[in-house]
């Protein structure tokens, strides 16, 4: 009998429905394998209003053996997008993910407790230990987990039933495995990075080795996220290489893979021609943390191909780069293979507040690389450099030394964008810092967090940090004032924005977008009755979001060939 393996994308902030490019490579790593499993991906809060519902249909007719579920962010991470407070007083705006994965876990467990839930991608792994107390769950698999989650199909497709208790039985031969002692019956490992004891314990076993040999295969797309694709000219992600080098005290990418792995150069390129030729689709994202890392040479190779073979003709892209290294070879290489958007990471023009942030550049190396890029620049690419006020340590000082550099960069056709503050993960150095002032630390309202005197003050107490709790860490003034602060500085400067979401502002999931998404989802699944019903509802809530009427016309064309 095949093994039914649901893959779960529990991501309900759809703003922009963005493909589950990771649990595609699962599902074509096991196809590549010759893995004898039927994989169901599913996206309930693009594919039904109640997305809840929609999931416990799903199990109820697909039927899983295991459930894997992808948390690949625990929110949105955009702090402010109005200087005005909302009814409850929040200091900010950042949308949490939590109480809707929660629910999906809920929802599968009063469905059968029996079938295994497994939980993998980069917001879990960041915080592996505080999801499985929060949500209840036993199975974890942290970083690049292709190898690790196609060993433990294969296991378990050789043991047979029952599979929960052959998952326990599993996981603790496998690298990069976290689960609670509870559910196994004999740990075979001692604890590891998680060994705090709060009524269990929770294991992790040794971190990943370097992936394996990569399988040839592309990932797949869905109808509806080609659709998506195209409706809101969103970028196709191709990854060339998994992990970040950078220690940057507020980013958990390193905590994701503390290694580089470079796929086969080959593998890439056809990604891109599979993609253009055949889904039409021809704006990417290069998914890599920054493209640019550890060494500049890979990417120089890889625009180089994509010049060689004409694929740069066929598509433009766009990546995060580091400010280092970034050679004149490597803005060229960028130019031929119609790279239109490079953005970086600057966080800061000060460089005291560069040395907080943990950035391996300073200011020279920032404007030496801006004023290349200007100058080398033919016109086809639109330079972008995020900015991070609010780190420890910020003043007024510190943020009028940046501001004038943005301006100064802005008026030379540069597009800027900053955030208010930071959000607070743990297992970051920010959230270990040593002068975390828990005066600058703000949270829901109704959340207390505990603190400690120290010398310089007070400070959050690291364990009451919960990534699982929104914390945001603003100085030297609160989220909403610095952005209504920073709005008069820069109200003037056309090329400097606050971050957000793109067209769509509001901190929650607009009424149209969700008719629009599930509409789209019809759509590309040929359920036309269906999609026309929340296509033209998405049109009528908001008549100025053209997307839901493009979408409509490819729903007419579709019924006419019908």
């Amino acid at each position: 009998m095949t093994l039914r393996v649901l893959l779960t994308f529990a991501d309900p902030h759809q703003v922009r429905a963005i493909s589950p490019y990771g649990l595609e490579i699962l599902r074509g790593h096991l196809k590549a394998h010759d893995v004898p499993v039927d994989v169901l991906i599913s996206n309930p809060f693009i594919e039904d209003l109640d997305p809840y519902a929609r999931f416990s249909q799903v199990l109820d007719e697909f039927q899983p053996d295991l459930v894997g579920l992808s948390m690949r962010n625990i929110d949105n991470a955009v702090m402010v997008l109005s200087s005005t407070p909302p009814p409850d007083g929040a200091p900010f705006d950042v949308v949490t993910y939590v109480p809707a994965v929660r629910r999906l876990v809920e929802l599968a467990r009063e469905w059968n407790a029996d079938v295994p839930l497994v939980m993998g991608g980069a917001g879990f792994t960041s915080c592996s230990e505080e999801c499985l107390r929060d949500f209840k769950l036993d199975f974890g698999l942290i970083g690049p987990a292709e190898d690790a989650f196609c060993t433990l199909i294969e296991g378990l497709v050789a043991a047979g039933p029952p599979y929960r208790q052959r998952v326990a039985e599993l996981l603790p031969t496998i690298p990069g495995a976290v689960y609670r002692e509870i559910a196994v019956s004999s740990p075979t490992v001692a604890p590891s990075r998680l060994q705090r004891d709060r009524h269990d314990t929770i294991h992790l076993t040794s971190p990943q080795p370097q992936l394996a040999e990569e399988p040839a295969y592309t990932p797949e797309i869905a109808p509806e996220y080609r659709l998506f694709a195209k409706l809101l000219e969103l970028p196709i992600a191709i990854r060339t290489k998994s992990g970040c080098p950078l220690r940057c005290a507020y980013c958990i990418d390193p905590i994701n893979m503390h290694r580089t792995y470079y796929r086969p150069l080959d593998h890439v390129i056809a990604d891109f021609a599979y993609y253009i030729e055949a889904y039409d689709l021809h704006k990417f994202h290069i998914a890599d943390s920054e493209v640019n890392l550890p060494k500049e040479d890979h990417l120089i190779t890889l625009c180089d191909t994509l010049a060689q073979t004409g694929l740069a003709k066929q598509q433009r892209w766009h990546g995060y780069f580091n400010i280092r290294p970034c050679s004149d070879r490597l803005i060229d290489a960028l130019l031929r293979s119609h790279c239109y958007l490079p953005s970086f990471s600057v966080d800061s023009f000060d460089e005291r507040m560069l040395k907080i942030h943990q950035k391996n550049f300073k200011l020279e190396h920032i404007t030496d690389v801006l004023d290349r890029l200007l100058a080398h620049n033919d016109g086809s690419m639109t330079v972008y450099v995020g900015i991070l006020f609010g780190e420890p340590g910020e003043t007024l000082e510190s943020i009028q030394t940046t501001v004038q550099w943005m301006k100064r960069y802005a008026e030379r056709g540069t597009r800027l964008g900053y955030s208010c503050g930071l959000r607070v993960y743990p297992n970051t150095p920010l959230a270990r810092y040593p002068e975390f002032d828990a005066r600058h630390v703000y949270v829901r309202p109704g959340v207390e967090l505990e603190s400690r005197p120290t010398k310089a003050g007070y400070i959050a107490a690291p364990d009451s940090l919960s990534l699982l709790e929104t914390v945001v860490y603003c100085s030297p003034m609160p989220p909403r004032e610095l952005a209504a602060y920073l709005a008069r500085q820069f109200e003037d400067c056309p090329n400097i924005s606050v971050i957000k979401e793109g067209a769509v502002t509001e901190a929650g999931l607009p009424e149209h977008v969700r008719y629009f998404n599930v509409g789209v989802y019809h759509l590309g699944q040929g359920a036309l009755k269906q999609a026309r019903s929340h296509l033209e509802t998405a049109q009528r809530l908001n008549a100025e979001f053209k997307p839901a009427l493009a979408a409509l016309d490819m729903l007419a064309q579709a019924e006419v060939n019908v």
